[in-house]
């Protein structure tokens, strides 16, 4: 067994089974403090979720991830003009007269719009974040399964609080790990969630 070294705490990491065993009691934790056994798995809209319709939802974000890859952070957009240049319009000389100098600017500018022969094009780096990845969720979705995610990951760390959004954005994070928690807390969500709504 290896031991994760932070400045919070030094805990051994849990294999699987024992994740999973520790957001359990984590989750049973939470219902004993709460006023209905289930609170945990409403969603923002007062909708109760099933554990396997969240399961559902990770093992979609998986999906995608593993289809259209994974990326730590936000992706850089940088933009370019590409096709072939025509020629601008002619600049005016020095004694150009105000009312010169304004068409000649809204030539210029129509050109550059329309008639330069190029296109501004964007460019975006391939791959989704975590949270891009549960972007096309619904919103009540998406929160219940970062909600999972989120109590798996103090389960595994032995904190109070997880972000899993920061957590997978944090430097020298893989995507074996990435993928990892969305298949532990798809299994979390199978066997601790409600099976009727």
């Amino acid at each position: 067994m290896t031991t994760v070294v932070s400045a919070v705490a030094v805990k051994p990491a849990l294999e699987r089974a024992e994740v999973l065993e520790a957001a359990g009691e984590l989750l049973a934790e939470e219902a004993r403090f709460s006023t209905s056994p289930t609170r945990f798995w409403f969603g923002l809209s007062g909708t109760l979720f099933t554990g396997e319709e969240v399961a559902q939802v990770l093992d979609a974000a998986r999906e995608r991830l593993e289809t259209e890859g994974w990326r730590r952070d936000r992706a850089q957009t940088s933009y370019e003009w590409v096709g072939e240049e025509k020629e601008a319009p002619e600049e005016p000389d020095e004694s150009a007269s105000t009312g010169s100098l304004l068409r000649y600017l809204v030539r210029l500018v129509s050109w550059a719009v329309k008639d330069s022969g190029q296109e501004l094009v964007a460019k975006t780096e391939p791959g989704l974040t975590l949270g891009q990845a549960l972007g096309d969720m619904d919103r009540d979705s998406r929160r219940k399964a970062l909600d999972c995610m989120e109590l798996v990951l103090c389960a595994q760390s032995g904190t109070s609080y997880a972000c899993a959004d920061a957590w997978a954005e944090r430097h020298g994070r893989t995507f074996d790990e990435v993928r990892g928690l969305l298949m532990v807390t798809a299994e979390f969500a199978r066997r601790y969630g409600p099976e009727v709504a």
